[in-house]
């Protein structure tokens, strides 16, 4: 018998009142819920109607049927409608000329900021991953420094938060606007939860620019770093978890170091308080809720991270934002801003140094430099391995340091020299266990939620 045309066959079957499926067993098949799934499935129709121009809503309802008898009945998105663009080609779409907004991203292709880098060789992903870390890394760690000692005078530190987190919503929309949209096929995130993580990280930036005015920047990059051994003593104490011999021996390393390094910055600095401390110890706290539950969001819901960056630091924003109006933060910062000259010079009333527009440029590559940072960070993360990551930022962190001693006037004595270099070797080999233990890919919101430290 003469086989009959998918379509003629289809419009007999539905008019005889029995599923398409039931003439064809071969359409029961069931098809992979992806793009490719879909133009394999519809190849037959593609070749009969690859010349055809519909409108969207007539496509909707001549094509819907047809694909859905080819590719399995329920759909190939798992009963979601196949987008066709109103005036566009049907073969286009189905085809896959014209990949619809909807369909997830290639979990092997690597993006870094909107860019590409899938058909570079593995040596220079990591290059160019590795030297964005470096470069915008320590451009942030110089500006933070420039602007919040040598501009602000250690004041309007909710200010600065603020403008950090504009910069990270403005950049965050961007990258989710450029990044493919995944199918959602979970329910969406509690705004409750968005709000709480939200409020952890305005609290965790604000009291790290607020420790500033009460301590130096290496004291203050070196206890952000050490957040494993307030992890380890708790765990040991408060949970009575018990941990190896190399473990204690790399963590109490560093606290001699970090002990070594503040004394001796308490001996010679004019800018040491204890209230410093604890303001960063609050930080580090805030930090670790955020990272255990970023995971636990993203695994839940099944939620892009692009999606929930834009998400945390947008609510993150609003809330920074109107603690800085209700503080006065606001308006002490835009004169500032609007003024020319540093801090010291408009209160002395001295020539200025600083124009307004120069104010601003700093301000706004301050608050960029950090979230490129951090995006070529979560790409080193989620391409190669934890461990490539942490020697990696291990080293960015170091010399970060030495840079800061050579660029900014501050005494720099044997002993402080001793306590960066025990910190650092004892972060050096932390950094080598805990990469040993994940070295598999990972995928993780953690890289690109933490800030530069």
């Amino acid at each position: 018998m003469r086989r009959r045309h998918p379509a003629h066959a289809y419009e007999a079957d539905a008019a005889a009142g029995s599923p398409p499926h039931a003439a064809y067993p071969s359409a029961r098949k069931p098809v992979s819920p992806s793009y490719g799934g879909l133009a394999a499935a519809a190849s037959s129709v593609v070749r009969r109607l690859s010349s055809v121009e519909l409108d969207g809503a007539r496509a909707e309802t001549e094509l819907r049927p047809l694909v859905d008898a080819e590719a399995g009945g329920a759909g190939v998105f798992g009963g979601a409608p196949v987008p066709l663009e109103p005036g566009g080609s049907v073969a286009a779409v189905l085809s896959g000329a014209a990949p619809p907004p909807s369909i997830p991203a290639d979990p092997d292709r690597l993006f870094v900021m909107g860019c590409d880098l899938s058909h570079l060789s593995p040596a220079v992903q990591f290059a160019t991953c590795s030297g964005g870390v470096f470069a915008f890394t320590l451009v942030y760690g110089y500006l933070q420094e420039l602007i919040v000692v040598t501009l602000c005078g250690r004041k309007l530190s909710l200010f600065l938060a603020m403008v950090q987190f504009g910069g990270y919503a403005i950049w965050s929309a961007w990258l989710r606007h450029l990044s493919p949209r995944p199918v959602r096929t979970k329910a969406r995130v509690p705004m409750a939860r968005y709000l709480r993580l939200s409020l952890l990280r305005a609290f965790d930036l604000g009291f790290t620019n607020l420790a500033m005015a009460h301590l130096n920047y290496p004291a203050k990059t070196m206890i952000k770093s050490s957040r494993v051994v307030f992890t380890m003593a708790a765990g040991a104490i408060g949970q009575k978890k018990r941990y190896s011999v190399g473990e204690y021996v790399t963590v109490c390393l560093m606290a001699a170091g970090l002990v070594i390094f503040m004394n001796a910055d308490a001996k010679t600095s004019a800018i040491f308080a204890p209230i410093g401390i604890f303001m960063l110890i609050a930080s580090l706290c805030c930090d670790a809720v955020i990272s255990t539950n970023s995971e636990q969001i993203m695994k839940t819901y099944d939620v892009g991270q692009d999606e929930f960056i834009f998400n945390l630091y947008t609510i993150a924003l609003v809330s920074m934002g109107t603690v800085t109006i209700l503080s006065g933060d606001m308006a002490h910062g835009l004169s500032f801003l609007l003024t020319p000259g540093t801090m010291a010079e408009i209160e002395a009333g001295s020539h200025p140094t600083w124009s307004p527009l120069g104010k601003a440029v700093a301000l706004a590559a301050f608050a960029s430099t950090g979230f490129f940072g951090s995006s070529f960070a979560g790409a080193i993360t989620r391409r190669f391995s934890a461990l490539a990551m942490s020697i990696v930022s291990t080293t960015r962190k170091a010399t970060t340091l030495f840079l800061s001693f050579a660029f900014f006037p501050k005494e720099c004595t044997p002993q402080h020299m001793l306590g960066m270099v025990l910190f650092m070797v004892a972060l050096f080999v932390k950094s080598l266990r805990a990469g040993r233990k994940g070295m598999k890919m990972v995928k993780s919101s953690a890289a690109l939620t933490e800030l530069p430290r």
